[in-house]
């Protein structure tokens, strides 16, 4: 007799959180699958008399998977504007609005800030910029997450988790059958 169990979940039945709702961010991905089943009976030894009632050995076997995607919790990242993207923090300042400056790596160990608080462009790296430019850009209404009041608009996500677990089962009961207790 084999009993085939599965059971499942998916996001788009469930409600985006109220933070998520609030940062506009989208609702978190969840993913469970529970796929398995069983199968069992009495086990006969073919040519031989042995178990030929089928009331003295058994064999059963269950085989259970749980595969899981859980949301993380809402996250909330600080990323550069398009102009810091280019070299200018003329506009990038503290929470209390001080200037925050910018200093030229080459000039090391002296603290000279870039005139403007640019970058020039000869200094700024193309495959460094290329890396930069696969992140989001910024919402421009969001403010910073954590409550600072930084100028810089952040992303949020909710980054998750996979996990996986299997689970086999053969037993192979000697005796005989157990007898009902009802009925």
């Amino acid at each position: 007799m084999a009993a085939p169990l599965s059971s499942s979940a998916h996001e788009m039945f469930n409600a985006n959180e109220w933070f998520s709702n609030a940062n506009r961010a989208q609702k978190p991905r969840y993913r469970f699958q529970n796929p398995g089943g069983t199968f069992g009976g009495p086990l006969v030894i073919p040519g031989t008399h042995f178990n030929r009632s089928r009331t003295r050995l058994f064999f059963f076997f269950s085989e259970d998977y749980l595969r899981r995607y859980l949301p993380g919790a809402l996250t909330g990242y600080n990323m550069p504007s398009a102009a810091e993207r280019n070299g200018d923090y003329s506009q990038t300042v503290t929470t209390t609005g001080v200037l925050i400056p910018i200093y030229d790596p080459t000039q090391y160990p002296r603290k000279v800030a870039f005139p403007g608080n640019k970058i020039p462009a000869s200094m700024i790296s193309a495959s460094g910029q290329a890396i930069l430019n696969l992140f989001p850009l910024p919402d421009p209404a969001k403010t910073d997450p954590t409550g600072g009041g930084s100028t810089t608009t952040s992303f949020c996500s909710t980054a998750g988790s996979r996990a996986r677990t299997e689970s086999s089962v053969l037993t192979t009961p000697l005796g005989p059958r157990p007898r009902p207790m009802c009925g």
